[in-house]
């Protein structure tokens, strides 16, 4: 249960009479991935809130119930953004997701095409460098928990063709570099 005040709550697997730090979560549960069905009924687990540098007493402790995984959702969208750093590339870089369950990895698209996979849940930017310069881009990012259930990002369009990023090849680039080697 929600505890008032509380910023964060602290989990942990008991064994043998010893707590083990699983995690923290924001959230009243935490998915323990590192337990599977057949061992789980070895565990007992407690919580205990965190907020404005206090930590409450641990709670009671339960013991876990055999069955699928319920109210598994995620409960943020990623929020992308979107820079045109070169004639040639974009990059993208958005928030990390949590839910009930740890998200598996993040899936990019552009123009509604898979461009590829993220390799786990820590990496949160992509750099897109199959892009042409004038072009207009549709991105979105999909997280994906370890269940397969996705949650998608708002769409965001890129027009590659503002004048505001100085790439190497770029006139004000090669104006501000003839002004360097005429100063030398």
């Amino acid at each position: 249960e929600k505890a008032e005040n509380a910023l964060f709550y602290e989990v942990f697997r008991i064994k043998d009479g010893q707590r083990y730090f699983v995690g923290s979560t924001k959230h009243t549960c935490l998915f323990d991935s590192q337990v599977t069905k057949a061992i789980c009924t070895q565990y007992r687990y407690c919580v205990r809130s965190v907020g404005a540098g206090r930590k409450s007493g641990f709670s009671e402790s339960v013991a876990p119930g055999i069955g699928a995984v319920q109210n598994a959702q995620l409960f943020e969208k990623p929020v992308l953004h979107a820079a045109a750093r070169e004639k040639s590339r974009i990059d993208l870089y958005w928030t990390p997701v949590h839910g009930t369950v740890p998200i598996s990895h993040y899936e990019v698209f552009r123009n509604g095409v898979l461009l590829g996979k993220t390799t786990d849940d820590y990496i949160t930017s992509w750099r897109d460098g199959g892009v042409q310069y004038g072009g207009e881009y549709v991105y979105s990012v999909a997280a994906v928990d370890v269940l397969g259930n996705r949650l998608c990002s708002d769409d965001v369009k890129v027009a590659h063709k503002d004048s505001i990023f100085a790439a190497q090849d770029s006139p004000l680039a090669k104006k501000s570099r003839r002004r360097f080697l005429n100063f030398i």
